[in-house]
């Protein structure tokens, strides 16, 4: 048996009926296949004790895009319409086998359409926005991403296993929240952050996160992120745009959600999971290490 330390994020749920953990993970091997492994191959070891799930089941989470332009997007360049581009790129893709929410914020929430809105209203409205003199009138006031995750969740609360945000954003302020408040509660509802990144200005300050801070917030979520500096759509860099989407639409696509029954946790643990089978190739597992309260 190989004892392997993973990178798991957690989402912990406490039944009304029984005492139990629930805990998503993604096992991705290095040609990006999602591997999956029976509950007999899988144990959780938290020190001394170690736990088979009764049940290991395939999902496809929720997914939330979130279209951020803040005062820091310049809308009279090419950035804007690559940025609405991508983030109507997204919702069509993801569409096809997820519940997809469709939420714009410019420095306060534009647009919120539910997954029961068809995709062609969602589309509809991204057309749209370049045009919508109220989502356009920014106040002087820097652009605030972090702020606009926060109501992502909002949103998406109550959250569900392997939820994912994929947040498609042109500006660089990142407003009242954060950093470490932002990565809490991705960590403690157990949501992915994903990030689309079209920058034309590259700063940070000791109070905000550049480009490569907000890719390493989504890393140490559980997610990823990759940064667009040529928004001219050639031949060319479509096939590298399209390239980079596809392997975040592969990571965002499912998750395997473990239940732990009679597990009981006062305090946040480091994990370990045992592998009883065998990989024939090397692998990563998506998520960060968290491991909070749960059970009775």
């Amino acid at each position: 048996m190989k004892l392997i330390n993973l990178c798991c994020g957690l989402l912990l749920c406490i039944s009304a009926a029984a005492s139990e953990c629930v805990l998503p993970v993604q096992v991705v091997s290095s040609s990006g296949k999602i591997l999956h492994y029976p509950p007999e191959q899988l144990a959780l070891r938290i020190g001394k004790e170690e736990l088979h799930p009764s049940t290991i089941s395939s999902v496809h989470p929720r997914v939330a895009v979130l279209l951020e332009i803040g005062s820091g997007t310049n809308t009279n360049s090419q950035q804007f319409p690559f940025v609405t581009l991508m983030a109507g790129n997204a919702v069509h893709e993801l569409s096809s086998g997820h519940d997809v929410y469709f939420i714009a914020y410019a420095d306060a929430p534009a647009v919120t359409l539910h997954p029961d809105s068809p995709e062609s209203e969602k589309l509809a409205a991204i057309s749209r926005l370049r045009h919508d003199p109220k989502f356009l009138n920014h106040g002087t006031g820097r652009g605030g991403t972090l702020d606009a995750i926060w109501h992502a969740l909002n949103v998406l609360s109550p959250s569900q296993p392997g939820d994912a945000l994929v947040v498609v954003t042109g500006t660089h302020g990142d407003g009242i929240k954060t950093p470490y408040a932002v990565l809490d509660r991705l960590r403690t509802t157990g949501t992915r952050l994903f990030i689309v990144a079209a920058h034309e200005v590259h700063f940070s300050t000791p109070e905000s996160l550049d480009v490569h801070g907000y890719i390493k917030l989504a890393s140490d979520s559980g997610g990823s992120g990759v940064e667009f500096e040529n928004f001219r759509l050639t031949d060319q860099n479509r096939v590298a745009v399209d390239s980079n989407l596809r392997k975040m639409y592969k990571q965002i696509a499912e998750v395997d959600v473990l239940t732990f029954l009679g597990l009981q946790l006062k305090k946040t643990k480091a994990i370990q999971i045992r592998f009883g089978g065998t990989s024939s190739e090397p692998f990563v597992v998506k998520y960060p290490p968290v491991l909070g309260p749960c059970g009775k």
